[in-house]
């Protein structure tokens, strides 16, 4: 005889549990040492000591002082000093230097004239980083350089020291970053990309459970007690689960000291509507196929890029239509905006309606789900 209350169908799931090794991993350890490889990954937080090469063609005593001046950036560290831009090129091509810098022949004879020589720098565009990086270090090392080279020129014409040093820097510019103050790059990407992983794992969680019935062959038992209860009973274990999984990665965010400035109660919401919104598409990716293996295919094509899709690495104010929609059809996406919205703006509720009337608006999908798992629509 089936089971049919709800209760006894959360039992039943997490007795299921204990016989599924796989299972078991996808809700415990397996989501954890995801998350700590990641942060392990960007635990650095800042691009330190990266190998360049540099050619110096003119080997005066300015372009050393130039080398010197990128040594000494915090980004770059020189690896290697070719003898020719050919020889450098071919170091770049084998990745034994990140980016190759070109000082010309005449660089010292052309500065104490007045001219401006021509530094060269050469990077792999697709590293968009290490191009950032290298920009920032260069135009760090040419602007000490050039405010070395003009404050001592004032000097010389008989310039007070303050009105040498105007002259050689004429223009100071303040700049201060308002939420990631220390450029950290493992607070601008870990906190997006572990909600990302976050909802892969959920799904794939999720229709393994769903599947499980199919594999078994205990399908109809399960359904026995009614689907919309079946399906309740199946995803409350996993959302309860994950949710607090949610939660123990955004403690984890507080405990390496990346601050919360808005209300946590609206991001723990949040999580919990992305996990229901998430057991939602699971089952709609499991009827739409019937198939454990298809839907999970299905499942990987539509989590599986969501993070180029949240907006921290593009704007998505800046996406084509296209992207947009897919982007509204992911719910970690609209959770990505309440996240950031609270870490970073401590914006109040009504910045971010419209994203949890989105996470709401996916159990619009039950009714689906349930209709299609009811008793005669399977053979159909």
């Amino acid at each position: 005889m089936a089971e049919s209350s709800l209760s006894s169908l959360i039992g039943r799931e997490i007795r299921s549990w204990g016989s599924d090794p796989w299972q078991l991993a996808l809700i415990s350890w397996l989501p954890l040492v995801l998350f700590a490889a990641l942060w392990w990954i960007f635990s650095a937080g800042i691009v330190t000591d990266l190998g360049i090469g540099v050619v110096d063609l003119d080997d005066s005593r300015l372009s050393r002082t130039l080398i010197r001046q990128l040594d000494a950036t915090p980004a770059l560290r020189i690896a290697s000093r070719p003898l020719s831009v050919h020889e450098g090129r071919r170091a770049m091509s084998n990745a034994e230097i990140g980016a190759l810098i070109v000082i010309p022949y005449d660089f010292q004879a052309r500065t104490s004239k007045g001219l401006k020589p021509d530094v060269t720098a050469f990077y792999n565009g697709q590293f968009i980083l290490i191009g950032k990086a290298v920009k920032s270090a260069l135009f760090q090392a040419q602007a000490t350089l050039a405010g070395r080279i003009d404050g001592g020129l004032a000097l010389a014409q008989g310039a007070a020291l303050p009105q040498a040093a105007g002259l050689a820097v004429p223009v100071v510019p303040q700049l201060t970053p308002l939420y990631n103050r220390g450029m950290d790059y493992a607070l601008f990407l870990v906190p997006a990309v572990i909600p990302a992983l976050w909802q892969v794992v959920m799904i794939i969680g999720m229709l393994n459970a769903i599947g499980r019935e199919h594999r078994e062959g205990s399908w109809e038992q399960w359904l026995e007690p009614g689907p919309l209860k079946a399906f309740i009973g199946k995803m409350l274990p996993y959302v309860l689960v994950y949710w607090v999984m949610g939660i123990g990665f955004l403690l984890s965010f507080h405990l390496l000291g990346w601050p919360v400035r808005g209300s946590w109660a609206l991001i723990i919401t949040a999580q919990g509507l992305t996990v229901i919104a998430t057991a939602v598409m699971a089952g709609f990716l499991f009827v739409l196929v019937d198939d454990l293996p298809r839907s999970l295919s299905l499942a990987a094509a539509y989590t599986a890029p969501s993070f180029a899709f949240l907006g921290v690495t593009f704007p998505a104010s800046d996406m084509p239509s296209l992207a947009l929609f897919w982007r509204s059809l992911i719910p970690v996406c609209h959770f990505m905006d309440i996240q950031i919205s609270q870490m970073s703006r401590a914006a109040d509720f009504g910045a971010v309606a419209l994203d949890f009337g989105a996470l709401v608006l996916f159990l619009v999908v039950l009714p689906l789900v349930v209709l299609r798992l009811a008793p005669g629509t399977e053979d159909s």
